[in-house]
């Protein structure tokens, strides 16, 4: 079922709900003084490399990889091909994945994450997290935070106006002790 808010956005669907993270730059900053950010991360969805990009320039070593990857140095691998992490060193997953399928996305990341004590940062809608269907990703030990952000991104190059929907950081943390209570911070521009 077609969302009426897009189709009164101007924009047709992209297909595969490939989303370029436009503004990655800031949206890592605001990650990075938020929370922070593993020394070796995986960006699983890296499509074109914004959030890859952004991500080295924080001095993050970065693995890349896509389902239908249009960068060249970006992997072509499909995520849910993994049963492990591709490389021993990753200790976090960064990402923005399509939209479509994005819980058991981050099922998924979890999974992977638990073996190696690592995190997962996703971008979604800030308000993601009020489906009552969701509710068991965020009762468990690992859940660390949301990072709210203070500021729209915008998801089109050419697009003109306020753009329309809230997003925010989730973090799961399997290091963070059990103890500790989630929190909710903001991310700034």
């Amino acid at each position: 079922m077609t969302d009426p808010a897009m189709v009164k956005s101007g924009h047709d669907r992209i297909e595969n709900d490939a989303y370029d993270t436009l503004e990655a730059k800031w949206l890592v900053k605001a990650l990075k003084r938020a929370y922070g950010l593993p020394s070796v991360a995986w960006e699983p969805h890296a499509g074109k490399g914004d959030l890859v990009d952004a991500l080295k320039n924080e001095s993050v070593a970065v693995y890349a990889s896509d389902k239908t990857p249009r960068r060249h140095d970006v992997l072509e691998r499909n995520f849910f091909d993994y049963r492990q992490v591709p490389s021993g060193q990753i200790r976090g997953i960064v990402m923005n994945p399509p939209y479509d399928d994005l819980d058991i996305h981050v099922e998924h990341a979890l999974f992977l994450m638990a073996q190696v004590k690592g995190t997962v940062a996703l971008l979604a809608r800030a308000e993601w997290s009020y489906a009552k269907s969701r509710a068991h990703l965020f009762k468990f030990d690992a859940f660390a935070a949301k990072v709210e952000l203070t500021t729209r991104p915008r998801w089109f190059a050419d697009g003109s106006g306020s753009p329309r929907h809230n997003f925010a950081w989730y973090i799961w943390d399997f290091i963070k002790s059990p103890k500790q209570k989630p929190v909710i911070t903001w991310g700034v521009k």
